[in-house]
């Protein structure tokens, strides 16, 4: 964010330049200093790289750069940004070692940051001494008068405390005697509960299938209100034109955990228009989902590749609806891998570049998508309703080229084309 002695981003960019290798525009440089990324800023009369950036997130200023160049926005879509062959094997390397190391590890996260799969994930492979704790809080300590982040201060002092006193001063207070995961469930409020395991996923999560049903019509479009049911649904499909003005906002966990304030997110109602929504009947019972939601999607489309994001939400009594989790793939990359490490059951698309090339695109023929959410430990209340939405876009969280003619997306819902959310089940004990 600016600051007021800065009015020129002098220091900005300065503090940018000194991270070097770690900053986010090396991240991005691939696509940058691409050949297509070099005509677009040329074409454009912008040499510098901080700028360039900053229309690379701006769809709207992106767009504007694209018109009436339908070569150069073909060719920005189809940049390359594929996996290396080597990374998972290098991750797996690394939790090997630290493992070997012996050194007893705390892990720290919640779930409302960014990406509470990767701890979860560390966790379930390290084999030396390791702890891990799953709050309610965000990235970090942003809003004061935020009670889950609080809870956060307090706690860290406590367990940091605890853990120096057991490994480095060898006190016997018995932490690493305690179940190793300690993590709570949220609820809307925003309320929160804690409990204890030693594994995860948690052995007596239950896989329930959601199916995805049309409405009073049997079909859906954007706009309209689908059906999310474990019971049998009429088969049918439903189809949207890809809205590139579908957000979550300018300040959701992602932009917090890089610097953008506290997490603030809309009513998602509006969204929900955008894309396919689907609902489920008010809960008579609370419903815990504790474990990673994964989408099972057979669709079509008039374009050979577009992106989808899909959401996990909790729609209250007065109709709002809260954003719990989502997921994000292009589809082709949506060919899957196995990983020389444990990954929870979760997905993991491959983006290796012979597995994109050879996965057909989206306008030939029915395609499955298999996408998994960053994992939720939720209790949905009683009297609220579980929600899913697909959308083709995320203005200001998922890089987008527009198409100049937005693709439209058929999702198909049959016996041969069973489209559904898999939502592990959690029962806590009474």
């Amino acid at each position: 964010p600016p600051v007021d002695d800065d009015p020129d981003g002098i220091r900005m960019k300065e503090a940018r330049a000194a991270h070097g290798d770690a900053s986010f525009e090396a991240y991005f440089r691939s696509t940058l200093t691409s050949p297509t990324g070099q005509e677009l800023f040329a074409d454009l009369g912008i040499d510098d790289p901080a700028e360039q950036l900053e229309i690379m997130f701006d769809q709207a200023r992106l767009d504007t750069a694209l018109r009436g160049r339908p070569d150069l926005r073909r060719a920005l879509q189809d940049s390359p940004m594929f996996d290396d062959e080597r990374a998972a094997q290098v991750a797996a390397d690394l939790l090997a070692d630290i493992s070997d190391s012996g050194v007893p590890a705390y892990l720290w996260d919640g779930w409302r940051d960014p990406h509470p799969h990767d701890r979860l994930m560390m966790y379930a492979n390290l084999t030396s001494p390791r702890r891990l704790a799953m709050g309610p809080w965000a990235h970090g300590p942003l809003d004061p008068f935020d009670q889950r982040e609080k809870e956060a201060e307090n706690i860290l002092a406590v367990e940091s405390l605890r853990w120096y006193d057991r490994w480095v001063k060898d006190v016997p207070n018995g932490i690493d005697e305690e179940p190793s995961l300690a993590w709570c469930t949220e609820a809307a409020g925003p309320r929160w509960r804690w409990h204890h395991s030693d594994a995860w996923p948690l052995a007596d999560a239950q896989r329930v299938v959601h199916r995805l049903g049309g409405g009073p019509s049997g079909t859906l479009d954007a706009g309209n209100d689908g059906v999310l049911s474990s019971d049998e649904v009429e088969p049918g499909r439903d189809s949207f034109t890809v809205d590139y003005a579908a957000t979550t906002g300018t300040q959701t966990t992602y932009h917090s955990a890089t610097g953008g304030g506290a997490i603030d997110l809309p009513d998602m109602r509006v969204n929900d228009t955008r894309g396919l929504a689907y609902t489920s009947e008010p809960l008579t019972e609370e419903v815990t989902v504790a474990g990673t939601p994964i989408f099972h999607l057979f669709v079509t489309a008039d374009a050979p590749d577009t992106t989808f994001v899909v959401h996990v939400e909790e729609v209250l009594p007065n109709g709002r609806s809260e954003l719990i989790k989502q997921g994000f793939l292009r589809a082709s990359h949506r060919s899957l891998r196995e990983l020389p490490y444990d990954n929870l059951g979760a997905p993991f698309f491959s983006s290796l570049p012979q597995d994109v090339g050879a996965t057909a695109p989206l306008d030939d023929g029915v395609a499955e998508l298999v996408i998994g959410t960053e994992p939720m430990a939720r209790t949905f209340s009683v009297g609220n309703r579980i929600r899913v939405t697909i959308t083709g876009a995320d203005e200001g969280v998922v890089w987008s080229v527009p198409d100049e003619r937005p693709p439209t997306i058929t999702l198909l819902r049959d016996a041969d084309h069973p489209s559904h959310v898999s939502l592990p089940i959690w029962r806590p004990p009474s």
